[in-house]
């Protein structure tokens, strides 16, 4: 069938679509940890800093006290320090300036083995310079520090002061630098924030509106032949066998209604040929019980009629004799008048027994019908039987002129009863012969198939009715108008065909154009056990 797959495209295009959808919501989801992730471990990052910065300012502090220590001596007046008591303050100081040293470096490290994800808390330049600004001023202090005369030398002091000062201003400006690009990032992030939102927000609404769209797609082309199909199954399943599924859109489901709708005629074929055979089965079982009936009503009439029948033709015949010792007494005087009423007696009495022989042979019809099928069965070549029968018809004085063809090509061998298939061939050629005009034509046919001798009698007559058809095995049933039939023939024929376990099948599409009869019946009938055993297996 020509049917597309628009169904499937569009659960292609659905499900497509869907993981789509989805799979931008996670991504934007995704992106979202991530960034939440890298602030979280920026920040964190950020944040192990500050101790270090702390302690760094601390150790410098410290470092500023050592200072002003030995810058108290001087400025109070009191006497020189011993030149050990000068070497004890510049190993103490040098010990601070280790100690801030060692801070240095652990804040530098910390700085270089810092992973900051988000770029904009990656920017330690500012940093790195104070810390080499830090290294150099910690670096020129050392140089004063190792000399032992700085403890005496008060400008040395002050100097050395101011630096340590400067480097408290630096470290100091250190975690305020920090804070204030934790505050832009904040900034930054929550502009970020409200962008994510807005591109949620929008890839959801445009989700919504695809995901709508697609459902009233799937309602167009799913949900709503699914219920056309379901009210049109349910009106088949209710018996309306002749209802059809109409479905416009060539998908799977249009083709689905239409095996359905194939399955439906179908099986409405096969529903009005069962009620056909049913029909026929119940005509045959009535025809049955009325020849069964009239069967057994003309075999006791007929047997009660051939005795004063008999009676009635031996005195006709009789009168009939005496009457015409009479007329030879009386002599050759044709104006006797009682020769003339002699004659009118004669011409009586063979009326009636003409009519006794008439009455006769339609009693030995009911004899005949009477008869059950019990006569023997020989093999017979039904093909000479036939060309016999027909050779016999076309000889009779009225069907000279009318034209009979014979068409049996190969011999057709049958177990039957040859004077009962002859009876029915003559009926059925003599029926199409009255039928047909005086250059009318009948053709017979006998042909061998699937273990059945098939015998057709077609005529182009007058043809036959649905009524006449209807009626027309049935008894006494005949449309001769010249009153030359018992309505006998038909009848008999068909309790013939049946006692050879076949059937015969009368054919005509109407009035005026002919009509065909065929008689099917087994080459090897079977016998009534072997019925009886398939029965009961």
């Amino acid at each position: 069938m020509g049917f597309g797959r628009n169904l499937r495209r569009l659960m292609i295009i659905g499900a497509a679509t869907l993981l789509t959808v989805v799979g931008l919501l996670t991504a934007s989801g995704l992106e979202g940890v991530r960034k939440f992730r890298g602030l979280t471990k920026s920040i964190r990052e950020r944040a192990t800093q500050l101790p270090l910065n702390m302690e760094l300012m601390r150790q410098i502090g410290e470092l500023r006290i050592a200072l002003h220590r030995s810058m108290e001596r001087n400025v109070q007046g009191l006497p020189l320090p011993h030149v050990a008591d000068r070497l004890a303050d510049r190993d103490r100081f040098l010990e601070r300036l280790a100690e801030v040293e060692l801070a240095l470096v652990a804040y530098r490290n910390e700085l270089e083995s810092v992973d900051i994800i988000d770029p904009r808390l990656d920017d330690t330049d500012a940093e790195r310079r104070d810390l080499a600004a830090i290294e150099f001023q910690l670096h020129a202090l050392e140089l004063v520090a190792r000399d032992t005369d700085w403890v005496l030398q008060p400008h040395s002091l002050l100097s050395m002061d101011d630096q340590i000062e400067r480097l408290q201003d630096v470290v100091a400006r250190m975690p305020s630098r920090t804070q204030e690009r934790l505050s832009q990032f904040s900034q930054a992030a929550r502009s970020d924030y409200y962008t994510l939102i807005w591109i949620c927000s929008l890839l959801l609404l445009a989700s919504l509106g695809l995901i709508g769209y697609l459902a009233s797609q799937f309602h167009a082309s799913l949900f709503r032949p699914l219920r056309v199909l379901l009210e049109g199954s349910r009106r088949v399943a209710s018996g309306d066998y002749r209802h059809r599924i109409e479905l416009s859109a060539p998908d799977e489901l249009a083709e689905l209604a239409e095996g359905f709708n194939a399955m439906t005629r179908h099986f409405l074929a096969i529903r009005d040929d069962l009620d056909r055979q049913v029909r026929e089965r119940s005509n045959e079982v009535i025809r049955n019980e009325q020849l069964a009936s009239v069967g057994f009503l003309a075999a006791g009439v007929a047997h009660e009629i051939n005795n004063p029948l008999a009676t009635i033709a031996w005195s006709a015949e009789s009168l009939e004799s005496r009457t015409s010792d009479l007329l030879d007494s009386l002599g050759k005087d044709a104006d006797d008048p009682r020769r003339v009423e002699l004659d009118v007696i004669r011409r009586y009495l063979r009326q009636i027994q003409e009519e006794a022989f008439r009455v006769k042979g339609i009693t030995d019809g009911l004899l005949d019908f009477s008869r059950t099928g019990n006569t023997s069965k020989v093999e017979t070549d039904l093909r000479e039987l036939v060309t016999s029968v027909v050779d016999m018809a076309r000889h009779l004085g009225r069907h000279r002129g009318k034209r009979i063809v014979v068409q049996a090509p190969e011999p057709v061998l049958a177990c039957v009863c040859p004077q009962s298939m002859k009876q029915v061939v003559l009926n059925l050629v003599a029926n199409a012969l009255d039928s047909v005009g005086a250059t009318g034509s009948v053709v017979v046919s006998l042909t061998a198939d699937r273990g059945q001798a098939i015998l057709t009698v077609a005529d182009d007559g007058c043809g036959m009715s649905n009524d006449t058809i209807d009626h027309l095995f049935e008894p006494f049933f005949t449309l001769k108008r010249d009153q030359q039939g018992t309505g006998l023939g038909l009848a008999i024929s068909h309790r013939i065909i049946g006692d050879h376990q076949g059937t015969i099948v009368p054919r005509s599409e109407g009035l005026g154009r002919g009509s065909t009869f065929t008689v099917s019946i087994p080459l090897r009938p079977q016998t009534r056990n072997h019925d009886v055993a398939r029965q009961a297996a």
